[in-house]
């Protein structure tokens, strides 16, 4: 939903990082994809807003401003988000039902109108207070709401490709998903051998809640309709802070090291809920509900070395990473835990034949 908010205008570059550094997380096989957005670095006030419309009533507007002192820069950045969506979607199978050639069929069409809606509102400011250090940061709040009604309908066949049964599922409700974020930062520049100590924090809270309800129709055979319900709450709280120590000793050299923590916290809450006929109540379906506990914490020590010699470079490095995980079965009353220290090695060796020929070798662990 974040990326969706972003407009083509406000991304600088887009870099994909597939032999990331040992300063970044293990995590993620193929590499990183890394998106740097526009900062504007002209002086005074600045403002632009832009909207774009395009078919099936799917609109979005985004406005930025922000205020450039030379030694501060403050900005406020907000974009909204509508779209109506109407989709048909077909499910046509067949199942075998033994050696003979025969087979049973379950055909599905599901029609579905749902409108998603979000805004996204980002502020911030970056900071000079001498020629050595700069510090900053920024809030985000994210909300995006999901309307959405669906109508399925079910015909099973036997292998004779007589109709054995044959319903309507309809179901109708919403999600709500908000975000908040905060990020705030240090770097301080120091004057002997190019060197800088920098200080990242980021905590980010994510509650999620979806609230349907459901009914069969049962064309045939003829039967009394059934209703049931679902309510599903998520949260997920991180927080993530680096210590990062680089040197420089010459213009073919650079040595990095650091300490990373990161938490995490999520929980989910799943209730499902039936109706019975005659009293006519809803009570609890006890073999759907369920709840999910989840905590991790990592910590990471890094170092990453990185030097050029004539056309060859080597960049290398080393990330360790001490990991607490508990899986807690709330339902069942049962807690699963899984703690681990593990090595990350990277290396990649390169060799620039010129401007438009370059030979790589690498080699990373990840998880």
């Amino acid at each position: 939903n974040y990326l969706e908010q972003l407009s083509a205008g406000s991304i600088e570059k887009i870099e994909v990082i597939t032999n990331p550094s040992a300063k970044e997380s293990s995590e993620g096989k193929a590499g990183i994809i890394n998106i740097v957005l526009k900062k504007n670095k002209l002086f005074g006030f600045h403002a632009d807003e832009r909207v774009n419309i395009g078919r099936d009533y799917r609109y979005n507007q985004q406005i930025r401003m922000n205020e450039n002192t030379g030694d501060m820069n403050v900005f406020v950045n907000y974009s909204f988000r509508k779209d109506i969506r109407n989709r048909i979607n077909s499910d046509v199978r067949a199942e075998s039902t033994g050696a003979s050639l025969s087979f049973k069929h379950y055909n599905s069409t599901l029609f579905s109108h749902s409108e998603p809606l979000s805004h996204l509102f980002t502020a911030g400011i970056d900071g000079h207070p001498d020629d050595k250090s700069a510090l900053g940061g920024s809030v985000t709040y994210l909300y995006n709401s999901f309307t959405r009604n669906d109508s399925s309908h079910r015909v099973f066949r036997n292998s004779s490709d007589v109709i054995t049964s044959e319903y309507n599922r309809i179901s109708s409700g919403n999600e709500i998903e908000k975000e908040y974020g905060l990020i705030l930062y240090y770097q301080y520049n120091f004057s002997k051998k190019n060197n800088s100590l920098r200080i990242d924090l980021n905590v980010t809270q994510s509650p999620h809640t979806e609230n349907y309800t459901f009914a069969n129709e049962y064309l045939f055979p003829a039967r009394s309709e059934l209703y049931d319900n679902a309510l599903i709450k998520q949260s997920e709280t991180e927080y993530k802070g680096t210590v990062d120590y680089s040197l420089q000793p010459s213009s073919k050299a650079k040595i990095e090291t650091g300490y990373t923590l990161e938490k995490r916290r999520a929980e989910l809450d799943y209730f499902a809920e039936y109706f019975i006929p005659g009293p006519d109540i809803f009570v609890e379906d006890a073999n759907k509900t369920s709840q999910y506990g989840f905590a991790q914490t990592i910590h990471a020590l890094y170092g990453n070395f990185k030097y050029s010699f004539g056309n060859f470079g080597i960049n290398a490095g080393i990330r360790f990473e001490q990991v607490y995980r508990r899986l807690d079965l709330l339902t069942l009353d049962s807690t699963m835990t899984n703690n681990y220290l593990t090595g990350y090695p990277n290396c990649l060796i390169s060799y620039k034949v010129n401007n438009d020929l370059q030979f790589q070798l690498t080699y990373s662990k990840r998880t």
